[in-house]
């Protein structure tokens, strides 16, 4: 690889700039649509392509949430392990009113969830996290699995007041 000049790099900062906020305008517009598809023909092949074609540092998960989101949790996607490819668990019980177009054209998937900044784990952080973990009886949307392993929970619980416990002695 051979590096930029400042010249070359500020003439593809520029590209680069002009071409992300149209790219972000594409992929919001074919999400919305994909969106409408689903609602109106129960498809999801278009949808988890989208998901597939777009490059994990452009958010995608945040994408994958933004679909379950305005899809009322009829529509919740998520990785195959065996292929690595998108799919989607359709709820058998949607109506069309489960989809929010409107809604959905109005907020971008970038804007919809934060994009969170690296930091490191305090120990009130990790506290927080186990108490989270440990507190979690829900199900995954669409579906009757929980979120968390009741073991785990169980885990996180005990690991909960042990880290409490060690913290206040410290």
């Amino acid at each position: 690889m051979q590096l930029m000049t400042v010249n070359e790099m500020t003439t593809a900062i520029g590209r680069i700039k002009a071409g992300s906020a149209s790219l972000q305008a594409r992929v919001h517009t074919t999400a919305v649509s994909t969106l409408a598809h689903i609602r109106d023909h129960g498809d999801t092949t278009l949808a988890c392509r989208l998901l597939g074609a777009l490059a994990t540092g452009q958010r995608v998960k945040s994408l994958a949430f933004w679909f379950g989101h305005f899809s009322g949790g009829k529509a919740v996607f998520s990785i195959d392990k065996a292929s690595g490819e998108w799919k989607c668990k359709l709820a058998s019980d949607r109506i069309p009113e489960n989809f929010d177009i409107e809604a959905a054209d109005q907020t971008t998937f970038a804007d919809l969830t934060v994009e969170k900044s690296p930091e490191t784990m305090d120990v009130k952080a990790f506290l927080k996290m186990l108490k989270r973990v440990g507190d979690n009886d829900g199900v995954i949307p669409g579906t009757t699995m929980p979120k968390v392993d009741p073991l785990v929970r169980r885990l996180a619980a005990i690991a909960y007041a042990k880290v409490e416990a060690e913290s206040k002695a410290a």
